[in-house]
């Protein structure tokens, strides 16, 4: 069997209803050089068993972590098992479109190291928003509101991954892993790209918004300091940007509650 040219990467926790329709989306791609690389992250539901039908397939390799890791962790250990030249993100509740490996692999030009794409938005009751960007070639100050890619989106150069030692391990990247990294990749003098085709399906359920904790800001805090130093973008307006994690916190709360006040009456 040859080397594929692409690996897809999909970290899984507590995702055994949604698992099925992610691997599916994937090995019905138009592009077929690819493998796909799942690890299950010590899930509590059935994932596992889920995982084990695809442990035959000759497209698949999976993985079982011997404790839980997080996604950060997780994330690495699939790139280091995989083998591909580039490298596809999917988380393991999303889906992608049919075309979507050849669009992103055809987007790549000169100086390009990593191309997203538009989202669109979509629950058990189907698609219902979409997510564009709205820029197609980020720049350092873009980092400043925020990261200018849907992460999950992505396909990276192999080489560009390796170049920043993949996903950083630390107590505030439990949740920022994928904002941390690419300001890392920027700060390295690597460049993204970002194309308007919605070709990733981002699933938003009742529980988005109660997943981003307090915690979760403050070490955003963090991760924007150190990624806006690093980029040389902390002054004058680094300074200011970099606290915006606590009004969204709270923006937040009041999302959570006219979601609690819609499903009660």
């Amino acid at each position: 069997m040859s080397k594929p040219l692409i690996s897809i990467i999909i970290p899984v926790y507590n995702a055994a209803q949604y698992l099925d329709d992610c691997v599916s989306s994937v090995l019905s791609q138009t592009y077929q050089n690819f493998e796909i690389i799942l690890c299950d992250d010590c899930s509590i539901d059935n994932s596992r068993e889920v995982l084990k039908k695809y442990e035959s397939n000759p497209k698949c390799k999976v993985l079982y972590n011997e404790k839980n890791m997080h996604q950060a962790a997780t994330r690495n250990r699939c790139i280091k098992e995989s083998s591909g030249e580039y490298i596809v993100m999917l988380d393991s509740d999303d889906v992608s479109t049919p075309d979507r490996i050849e669009k992103l692999l055809a987007a790549f030009e000169d100086n390009i190291d990593f191309v997203g794409s538009a989202c669109f938005l979509f629950d058990d009751n189907g698609k219902y928003g979409s997510w564009h960007l709205n820029i197609t070639y980020p720049q350092r100050k873009d980092l400043l509101k925020g990261i200018p890619f849907v992460h999950a989106s992505i396909m990276f150069k192999r080489e560009v991954l390796n170049a920043v030692d993949g996903y950083r391990i630390s107590s505030e990247t439990v949740r920022g892993e994928d904002y941390d990294m690419i300001m890392r990749m920027y700060a390295a003098g690597f460049q993204g790209k970002n194309i308007d085709d919605e070709l990733y399906g981002y699933r938003v359920d009742k529980n988005c918004y109660a997943r981003r904790t307090f915690k979760a800001r403050i070490d955003e805090i963090v991760i924007r300091f150190k990624g806006y130093k690093a980029n040389h973008i902390l002054f004058p307006f680094g300074l200011l940007y970099m606290f915006k994690p606590v009004p969204a916190y709270f923006y937040q709360l009041l999302q959570i509650n006219i979601l609690k006040q819609k499903n009660y009456d």
